[in-house]
């Protein structure tokens, strides 16, 4: 979106009021809003999967973004001034380089696999995993300069290429640790790095995305064994102290449970809520899992119900008012609200009057 409003700002500011793009290229895009169209166009355009060709080519209208014209195949009702093409097809290419008033490096998210020879085997693709789907998050916002992987080593590379055969990208992946990458940058950047650490003492707030420009993350997948303070024993490990980075933890309300733990939906988080949402409840709540959603709304009721044991039972005694209150903010189905109930031996009672709004 970012880069794509940068491609919108270049082309508009050259003079263009038109591309063409194939439906080649806008089958492979997941969305039909304009300015994704643009983002993801500008990505391959930077990947040299496609150039920008200075040729008139005709087609239908798919839809207009202030002042510019997006054609694609089709009755020849409109004639564009460029078009979205293979190198080999065309014989006027345009540096895209020259429309970008600048290619976006921040905010930054570095993923440190110092403790990736901890993980099991199912952990190591499940983190390879993650880090692609990173990617994609990613470029839906910015671009492949903005992911760093950093303490890389051949094993995760090798199932990197395995995983995504014949992926072209510009992540930058390097040997150096998170710590050593820094120390280098410091030296010709000016940056503000954050740990994100779920057991971290304070919450990153929305007014803390407009002062931190890197996030550091944990490479930590614990599926299959437990590594609660895995980030905080990285951060010890790598010495980040030493370089006076603070640790922040994404919460709702003060809790991290319910809060969406994948490298991808974390890096979503943050994007959603500083470029669309301006709020990062509402973020995490867009980016929860059904898992997420139901481990939150157990923990609320568990916390602020009334409970009674009965028949070496406890029964969680709640408000109807507050149930549905629970219901539409956390987007529950009938399917999970049962399973909620018959885990929690739940009893709702119109006259359950115990303030619990307010907490």
């Amino acid at each position: 979106m970012i880069l794509g409003k940068l491609f919108h700002e270049g082309l508009i500011s050259a003079g263009f009021k038109s591309i063409h793009i194939p439906k080649r290229i806008l089958r492979k895009i997941e969305s039909s809003e304009a300015l994704q169209i643009l983002q993801w166009v500008c990505v391959y355009l930077l990947l040299n999967k496609y150039v920008l060709c200075k040729a008139k080519k005709s087609g239908k209208l798919l839809t207009f973004f202030q002042n510019l014209e997006i054609i694609t195949e089709g009755e020849s009702e409109r004639l564009a001034e460029l078009c979205v093409e293979k190198f080999s097809k065309c014989s006027n290419v345009m540096n895209i380089y020259e429309l970008l008033r600048e290619v976006p490096k921040y905010p930054m998210f570095i993923i440190d696999l110092s403790f990736w020879h901890e993980h099991t085997e199912g952990e190591k693709k499940e983190l390879v995993e993650q880090i692609l789907m990173s990617l994609k998050i990613v470029r839906s916002f910015l671009w492949d300069e903005c992911l760093v992987i950093t303490s890389s080593n051949s094993e995760f590379e090798y199932l990197l290429s395995k995983f995504a055969r014949n992926l072209i990208h510009k992540m930058i992946i390097t040997k150096d640790n998170v710590s050593t990458y820094l120390k280098k940058l410091m030296i010709k950047e000016k940056i503000v790095p954050v740990v994100l650490d779920p057991e971290a003492i304070q919450d990153l707030t929305i007014q803390d995305l407009n002062l931190y420009n890197i996030y550091i993350l944990g490479g930590i997948v614990d599926k299959e064994r437990v590594d609660k303070y895995g980030t905080y024993r990285l951060y010890n490990t790598l010495k980040l102290y030493e370089l006076n980075i603070p640790r922040s933890k994404i919460s709702l309300k003060g809790s991290v449970i319910g809060v969406p733990d994948r490298i991808n939906r974390i890096i979503e988080i943050i994007l959603l809520a500083k470029y669309v949402l301006n709020n990062l409840e509402k973020a995490i709540l867009t980016v929860q899992s059904r898992r997420d959603k139901y481990l939150r709304v157990i923990y609320e009721i568990q916390k602020y119900a009334r409970k009674v044991k009965s028949n070496d039972k406890v029964i969680h005694i709640v408000n109807k008012a507050f149930l549905n209150y629970l219901v539409k903010t956390y987007n529950i189905d009938d399917k999970m609200l049962s399973r909620i109930s018959k885990s929690l031996n739940l009893e709702v009672l119109d006259n359950e009057l115990e303030n619990i709004f307010n907490n």
